[in-house]
């Protein structure tokens, strides 16, 4: 049973404490052979003191045996930090994964689709990371020219990324009866995408032909068919602005530069 309804979530997701009250007991009782919970710092620790076990320090967790222990964190994203504590042969647990971790790390974990929020950070939302990120490259985030460059830069992503939350079936509803069999072109289409490697946008054009079989759709929706451009891509594998025909229609072709 889950500790909080958050399965649906797709965007955002704050956690309250008892929520997380709740979610740390699950992971006790899912975990009946651990005496001893260690927490990933920094997330992991608030988790590991609401399991009600004792709690260990990083001096401490060389002391004591590998099936007596639970390492547990907040989250279970990429699973690179829980799976380091796996590979030493300690079982690990989480209050949420995403829906694309590891299936072996915290199977039983709340799955959340999106970004979390929890009650011990001091900033809240994807700001905080660009916040992160800033200070990382050496920069001072409090300077005049970067106070507002966390919320542009999310800004940005979410116009970058906008295609994640749209279906072509969502756009292309309505088609036309057409009894011509002449192909259909729209030249010149332009789009941006984000390459999935670095997290930088780059632009190109596109040309789209199809020919009708019955059915025709207007050309504004051609272009409105760049949203599957709005998805981090490899870069040398053209952005999929058409995948398929219109229903009726016998084939379609898509070129890009």
């Amino acid at each position: 049973m889950a500790a909080f309804d958050a399965t649906a979530q797709s965007v955002e997701c704050s956690l309250t404490w008892q929520e997380i009250i709740n979610a740390a007991k699950a992971i006790r009782d899912r975990n009946p052979s651990a005496t001893h919970v260690f927490g990933v710092p920094s997330g992991g620790i608030p988790v590991a003191a609401l399991t009600g076990l004792p709690v260990l320090t990083p001096d401490d967790l060389d002391c004591h045996d590998l099936a007596s222990v639970i390492v547990v964190d907040d989250l279970v994203d990429s699973g690179r930090t829980l799976q380091r504590y796996a590979d030493q042969g300690y079982a690990v647990d989480a209050i949420v994964r995403k829906p694309h971790s590891p299936a072996h790390l915290a199977p039983l974990a709340n799955i959340v689709d999106g970004w979390v929020n929890f009650p011990w950070e001091k900033t809240t939302g994807p700001e905080d990371a660009v916040v992160r990120l800033l200070e990382w490259i050496g920069e001072n985030p409090n300077r005049e020219g970067l106070l507002d460059t966390p919320k542009r830069v999310v800004k940005a992503f979410k116009e970058m990324t906008d295609g994640l939350h749209k279906q072509p079936r969502d756009v292309l509803g309505t088609v036309f009866n057409e009894t011509s069999d002449q192909m259909v072109v729209v030249r010149g289409i332009r789009f941006s995408s984000m390459c999935e490697h670095h997290l930088l946008p780059f632009f190109g054009k596109c040309h789209v032909g199809y020919i009708p079989d019955g059915k025709i759709i207007g050309l504004s929706k051609v272009a409105a068919r760049n949203i599957f451009a709005k998805r981090s891509k490899h870069m040398c594998r053209p952005p999929a602005l058409w995948p398929g025909p219109p229903k009726g229609a016998s084939r379609a072709t898509m070129r890009s530069n």
